[in-house]
């Protein structure tokens, strides 16, 4: 039995608003730790009724502030993207420390917030990026003018040396996934730390040509 499953059972709660703010309040506990792992978070007990905690409260007004706006199969989602905007914010404002709070989740700038994620994911998830089996394939004008788009993008953030590289490898692996810097650069610079995107390199085929472009923009790197 889920967590969800378990607490309304135990708690008899049978309001549907209040199902919806659990869902809500589940995904934020579960991917805040995630997302943040290196951070001190406030202890949730698994056990007690969650509707007497201030998480739940925000949750709550949560699900009345996006009742007919957010599909429920985006909820985690939509809890993700507050974490990774807040997380992008923080490195670039140099690590400035932030407060992870359920706050986060309400109100207009976090929904604009979840709006230009949403269409920062859609838009790599329709990209032929994303279909492992024409990735072999891309188009090699196409590589050129990503990796083009991906120098002019790294340059205007970090230095391009190999040093700056390692320094910001975490910089770059969000950069990638808000769709500023190209999947093919991670695959391509030698300097790059390929455990950190394992998962995609090993359905990417690299050839001699997409090699040759790549050293033709970013030289040794």
């Amino acid at each position: 039995m889920n967590y969800f499953e378990n607490i309304t059972e135990k708690y008899k709660i049978s309001d549907e608003g209040e199902k919806l703010a659990i869902k809500f309040l589940y995904h934020w506990i579960e991917n805040r730790i995630k997302i943040f792992p290196n951070t001190i978070h406030s202890k949730f007990d698994r056990e007690k009724d969650p509707r007497k905690g201030s998480a739940f409260k925000y949750c709550y007004k949560l699900q009345r502030e996006t009742k007919g706006l957010l599909k429920e199969e985006d909820y985690e989602l939509y809890v993700k993207a507050q974490l990774h905007m807040l997380k992008y914010f923080a490195i670039k404002y140099n690590n400035q420390a932030i407060i992870i709070e359920p706050q986060c989740l309400v109100g207009e700038k976090a929904w604009k917030r979840w709006k230009f994620y949403k269409f920062k994911y859609d838009s790599l998830k329709n990209s032929p990026l994303d279909k492992p089996e024409k990735l072999s394939k891309i188009d090699l004008g196409v590589l050129k003018e990503n990796l083009l788009r991906t120098k002019k993008f790294l340059s205007s953030k970090i230095t391009l040396n190999r040093d700056s590289l390692k320094k910001n490898s975490e910089k770059i692996l969000l950069w990638n996934k808000l769709g500023s810097v190209d999947i093919y650069f991670l695959l391509l610079c030698n300097n790059f730390d390929k455990d950190l995107v394992k998962k995609k390199s090993s359905t990417i085929a690299i050839d001699d040509e997409m090699k040759k472009i790549y050293s033709s923009i970013f030289g040794n790197l």
